[in-house]
């Protein structure tokens, strides 16, 4: 239930990836052990074994691309397959996101809403007129006075061999873990990378009729265990008084 209340929770956040909890089966008591002899001739076919239900082993982010929306801001961009935008952090460490809200400071840096700047850091120059980001992620502006655009810089994405192994650290942001692998930078487009798409955002990958099913299931398998331990609870108080 937990983390279908938080894909829906996060339904209408841009680059948000949904998580499903990933479950397992209990240890379980053996009564009878299979391929024990019934008999002198006869072997038993199957074993008889009581489990003790059910237990969550972790939760898993779905990194599949969420649908494109367009927007009207120069420096809304979606990443149209595979990667991450690098962040550079306040500690010096680098976080990775998908999503494309980025912002102009004061200084002309290219950053997020939260300011924290990409990387590797870009500065648009301040009389510039027009901001254009290829899909290989190469950034040019019109200057006033020159013939041709000016290249302001080159946006790069990262990849790694086992995204569900980053670990989410909130506000879009995910950390680099031993699970997900060391980071393998390069061009947008290029060995498996997506490309940028400008004026674009992506949205949360969350199918709101499948969490809305999920959680109407996980209702009912807790009225159901709940009934269930009800009716144990009041044969064990029958048999306890009948005795």
């Amino acid at each position: 239930m937990m983390a279908a209340s938080q894909n829906l929770t996060n339904i209408s956040t841009n680059g948000y990836k949904k998580e499903r909890v990933v479950a397992a089966d209990q240890f379980y008591t053996t009564l009878r052990q299979a391929g024990a002899m019934a008999d002198r001739s006869n072997e038993l076919p199957s074993g008889f074994q009581i489990g003790s239900g059910a237990r969550v082993t972790g939760t898993q982010k779905i990194f599949a691309n969420g649908s494109i929306r367009k927007t009207s801001n120069p420096l809304d961009l979606a990443i149209v397959g595979q990667g991450f935008l690098q962040v550079q952090l306040p500690s010096g460490e680098t976080a990775y996101t998908r999503n494309g809200e980025l912002q102009l400071n004061s200084e002309g840096e290219i950053v997020m809403a939260n300011g924290m700047p990409i990387e590797p850091l870009i500065t648009i120059p301040a009389n510039s007129q027009g901001i254009t980001i290829a899909r290989d992620g190469t950034i040019s502006v019109a200057v006033p006075g020159a013939a041709a655009p000016q290249i302001a810089g080159q946006l790069s994405l990262v990849n790694f061999i086992n995204p569900t192994g980053l670990q989410a650290r909130g506000n879009h942001l995910y950390m680099e873990t031993a699970a997900s692998g060391e980071p393998a930078e390069g061009t947008p487009g290029d060995n498996g990378l997506g490309e940028i798409s400008q004026y674009a955002l992506e949205a949360s990958n969350v199918e709101a009729v499948e969490e809305l099913v999920d959680l109407i299931m996980i209702q009912r398998a807790y009225e159901m265990q709940s009934k269930a331990m009800k009716v144990a609870s009041d044969t064990q108080e029958f048999l306890v008084k009948s005795g």
